[in-house]
């Protein structure tokens, strides 16, 4: 948590804020696997009279890059006093608006409980991931939670420099290392442990074009 030099005011602002906060309700019903969780909307409403009462106010800042999302929850106090959490980051499944809309909302939700230490009943994560909850339904498609990339494996880095070895072989000349440095500057990788399990598949589908066309060419 990032924090002010002084906390001495909002310290006990926010003693009194948890104090005065019981667990919110569920207001919504998640249609994939028949369970009630709490929407963002309902938190916001349930927190801020408080949050006022105790002269703190919640902001919430949304930064994005390479397909990412992070929301960060500040609390500040009107002493000046303020908090910061570290931040939820989340890999978009889709890099486009309904995506990203998706990816926020549910970063903003689970940054702002956790923040704030809230209890919203026993919400499985793992089930709200498989969707977005109906209500958000109503401006957005239905996409599915960014879930993190799937990483390379040690069979598809195999793959990759085996594959990279005989494209130096049939073109008679070169080194394999030239070759995989070209694939992952071509995708932006320092290294190949780095890739996820789809930039490794792409790797090797150019390595297997560039060995049609070498073999084409003999």
């Amino acid at each position: 948590m990032i924090k002010s030099e002084s906390i001495t005011k909002i310290a006990p602002a926010l003693i009194s804020f948890n104090s005065k906060i019981s667990k919110i309700s569920k207001d919504a019903n998640n249609p994939f696997h028949k369970n009630k969780y709490a929407t963002l909307d309902q938190i916001i409403d349930k927190v801020r009279p408080t949050l006022n009462e105790n002269k703190l106010i919640i902001m919430q800042n949304t930064h994005g890059e390479d397909g990412s999302i992070t929301i960060k929850t500040f609390l500040l106090h009107e002493s000046g006093e303020w908090l910061e959490s570290e931040g939820t980051t989340l890999k978009l499944a889709k890099n486009d608006p309904q995506g990203a809309g998706a990816g926020i909302t549910y970063a903003r939700r689970y940054d702002l409980c956790a923040f704030l230490s809230l209890n919203t009943g026993e919400d499985d994560d793992g089930n709200l991931a498989s969707g977005i909850p109906k209500d958000e339904q109503k401006t957005q498609p239905k996409e599915p939670y960014p879930q993190p990339p799937k990483k390379v494996s040690d069979k598809q880095i195999k793959l990759i420099h085996a594959k990279a070895n005989d494209y130096i072989k049939a073109r008679g000349e070169g080194v394999a290392d030239d070759v995989t440095g070209a694939l992952k500057k071509k995708i932006g990788l320092d290294s190949l442990t780095d890739a996820t399990s789809s930039q490794a598949s792409s790797m090797i589908k150019q390595l297997d074009a560039w060995l049609e066309k070498v073999s084409q060419t003999v």
